[in-house]
């Protein structure tokens, strides 16, 4: 069943709930949870469009072995939003992970003007838009010698020091919350004690918490969270096929929407 058709289908009091999410790592590592999450908490159909995936850049083309994926800004997604089937339906939007493009060795001036080009088109949509600072708190406890092996698992072609990255990290901070006071956007710090080891990707026994407090920021998202979540294993985003991607350096295309399940669907960008 298409947008459409679940649109279609969501007359009376059943209206069709879109969700839009942008992030790279921690949105790819969470995704059953958080699809499972938006399913429980929101009445009637739901249509979930993501942007997201390891190492997903807002504003490059971005690669982790033989995958590579177009920049937020350049996806499929913002087609799909400008259709007036969807604008009609105020979407929810999340924005996350947006320190991931420092690792690329962009100047924190760059990445604020790529999320704020994608904070006027969403806006454009008429969505409302939740936006995840930078996780300060687990970044300031860092230390060198952590921060040299974190280097190395995720960035090994990064040579940049735990001092200029501190840096940096600390002008993204700032101009992120210049912009988000310039727009109709509800900021969320995200607790230190979400992160374990890694600096910026939620530990499993977090993950939980964080995506409900997240979403709990919506009025209208609802769910009973001390249930053990039913997560899917198809909807493991892995598994799951975007719009466009390269394979092994070739251009790749799948129809969406990727996944569904009953009244919920799930379309990648």
């Amino acid at each position: 069943m298409s947008a459409q058709a679940l649109a279609a289908d969501a007359t009376g009091s059943e209206k069709l709930q879109n969700v839009v999410l942008l992030g790279a790592s921690n949105v790819s590592i969470g995704f059953p949870l958080i699809v499972n999450l938006l399913r429980e908490g929101f009445d009637g159909p739901l249509h979930v469009c993501a942007a997201e995936g390891h190492g997903r850049s807002y504003g490059i083309w971005s690669s982790i072995g033989p995958r590579g994926l177009p920049s937020i800004r350049d996806s499929g997604l913002w087609n799909h939003l400008s259709d007036k089937r969807q604008q009609d339906m105020r979407p929810k939007a999340l924005i996350t992970d947006i320190g991931n493009d420092l690792m690329y060795q962009l100047t924190p001036r760059t990445i604020v003007h790529w999320v704020r080009e994608c904070i006027e088109r969403l806006l454009e949509s008429n969505s409302e838009i939740l936006l995840t600072m930078l996780p300060m708190g687990s970044v300031e406890k860092l230390s060198r010698s952590k921060f040299y092996v974190f280097r190395s698992v995720f960035f090994p072609a990064n040579r940049i020091s735990f001092d200029d990255l501190s840096q940096l990290v600390h002008e993204l901070d700032e101009r992120i919350r210049e912009l988000v006071a310039a727009y109709p956007v509800t900021s969320l710090e995200p607790p230190g004690e979400w992160y374990g080891l890694d600096p910026i990707h939620i530990r499993r026994g977090s993950r939980l918490s964080a995506w409900s407090h997240y979403f709990s920021h919506w009025s209208d998202w609802r769910a009973d969270t001390s249930r053990p979540a039913q997560i899917l294993s198809s909807l493991r985003s892995g598994r799951l096929k975007p719009l466009k991607r390269r394979w092994f350096g070739r251009e790749q295309f799948f129809s969406q929407p990727t996944w569904q399940h009953q009244t919920t669907e799930v379309s990648l960008f």
